[in-house]
């Protein structure tokens, strides 16, 4: 039996969670761009390590990089990892 898919909005907490985890615990909201909201490329890769590890969700550096926002984060890591669980 297959491990339910993960839903977009548990996708998005969990990227929210991770990024207030590196953050130090400040408040991230949906639309807030990860670099502006004060990451680096070093807590990018970070990101990318926990969401893998913590959550089972795969998303690039690439994706990082260039998503507007949080949504995107999560939206690009939900379609990646449903890509590689089909």
């Amino acid at each position: 039996m297959s491990e339910p898919k993960l839903s977009a909005d548990r996708a998005l907490e969990a990227v929210i969670s991770e990024a207030q985890v590196i953050f130090g615990d400040a408040v991230v909201n949906p639309d807030d761009n990860f670099f502006a909201a004060g990451g680096t490329s070093l807590d990018a890769v970070e990101l990318a390590e926990r969401l893998q590890a913590v959550h089972g969700l795969d998303v690039s550096l690439d994706y990082i990089f260039s998503a507007r926002d949080m949504r995107d984060i999560a939206e690009a890591a939900l379609l990646i990892s449903h890509e590689a669980g089909s």
